[in-house]
C-alpha cells in the first residue's frame, strides 16, 4: 500500500538541505532555531546597505512588505480600473466639476476615498492570513 505524504514546509525543505550538507553537526534542535532564524531575517528583518567604506547610507525594507506591496498594487490597479469602467458617467461628471477647482487636488482625494475601504479590508486579510493579527 502507497504512503500519503504531506507536502513539506519551506522551512523543512530548508531543514533537510542543510542536514544533507552538514550531516551530524547540528542537533535537531539546533537546525531547527537555524533555520527558524534564518527565514525571519531573510523575510521580516530590515537590511542595512552599507556604502564602500563600510559606512551605513540607508536601509532596505524587509522582503516580505516588497511582497505585501506588489500584491497591493497589483490589486488596487484592478480595482480602480474595475470601478473605473464600471463608473464612467460618474467619473466623467466629477472630472468636469473638478477642472474648474483643480483636477489634481480633485483626483487625489476622490481616489483616496474610494480606494481606502479595500486597502484597510485587503491589509486586515494579510494580516489574519499571516497570523500577525
Amino acid at each position: 500500500m502507497t504512503q500519503v505524504t504531506a507536502p513539506q514546509t519551506l522551512q523543512e525543505r530548508v531543514g533537510a538541505r542543510i542536514k544533507e550538507q552538514i550531516g551530524d553537526l547540528l542537533t535537531e534542535d539546533d537546525l531547527k532555531r537555524l533555520v527558524e532564524t534564518a527565514l525571519h531575517d531573510a523575510f521580516f528583518t530590515r537590511k542595512k546597505i552599507n556604502d564602500q567604506w563600510d559606512r551605513e547610507i540607508r536601509f532596505e525594507e524587509p522582503h516580505i512588505v516588497e511582497v505585501v506591496r506588489t500584491l497591493l498594487k497589483e490589486r488596487v490597479d484592478v480595482a480602480v480600473t474595475a470601478w473605473l469602467d464600471a463608473h464612467k458617467d460618474e467619473f466623467k461628471q466629477h472630472l468636469d466639476d473638478a477642472i474648474g477647482n483643480g483636477l489634481l487636488v480633485f483626483m487625489k482625494t476622490w481616489l483616496d476615498g474610494k480606494v481606502q475601504t479595500d486597502l484597510f479590508n485587503f491589509g486586515q486579510a494579510l494580516q489574519t492570513r499571516l497570523g500577525i493579527c
